[in-house]
């Protein structure tokens, strides 16, 4: 196997990285699903005062600026593929309380290189409101790859490595909850 340099930055791959881009995407998405819930009852109410995170979610990506066309996932009512919150559409996350963000990643073995490897990564941080103590006190991530290359990778594997220490390395618990997965 060949060694790849990565490449990340804290927002999407695209052809123009303008101020527009950098306001839209350098940054993480924090929603609650008490503020979807609210949303969802009062998106139609002229008093409604929608939440900062639902108004600007990065359902979609600048297309014409070479973005991927969707990038964060969301209650599309419509069908039309466009997030519009004024419509009654709505973040979809997991948990009680989510975060999120994109990053790109290229992987090249030489910049410019024209088998190199570019995706999206979108990343989701949810925990749970719960009264079982060891749900409430787990954090969950799951991500999303876009793959924005132009080439076919048929022996992509994608891995992930924690070392994160809190006390002692004798106590640190990493694991899966398989009922908590969704396809």
């Amino acid at each position: 196997r060949r060694q790849r340099q990565m490449c990340i930055r804290d927002s999407p791959k695209s052809d123009v990285y303008d101020i527009e881009y950098m306001t839209r995407y350098a940054r993480v998405w924090k929603v609650t699903s008490e503020e979807i819930e609210t949303h969802i009852a009062q998106s139609g109410n002229s008093d409604y005062e929608m939440p900062e995170a639902i108004l600007t979610w990065p359902g979609n990506g600048r297309a014409a600026y070479g973005e991927s066309e969707h990038l964060a996932p969301f209650m599309d009512l419509n069908e039309n593929g466009h997030y519009n919150p004024y419509q009654g559409e709505y973040p979809i996350i997991e948990g009680d309380l989510a975060v999120f963000t994109i990053v790109s990643c290229t992987a090249e073995e030489e910049f410019g290189s024209p088998d190199a490897l570019d995706m999206d990564l979108g990343i989701m941080i949810y925990a749970f409101e719960d009264e079982e103590e060891d749900l409430e006190l787990t954090t969950f991530l799951r991500y999303t790859i876009i793959h924005t290359s132009p080439n076919d990778f048929p022996e992509f594997s994608f891995g992930f490595w924690l070392d994160a220490d809190i006390g002692t390395s004798v106590d640190d618990y990493v694991a899966v909850s398989y009922t908590h997965l969704r396809a």
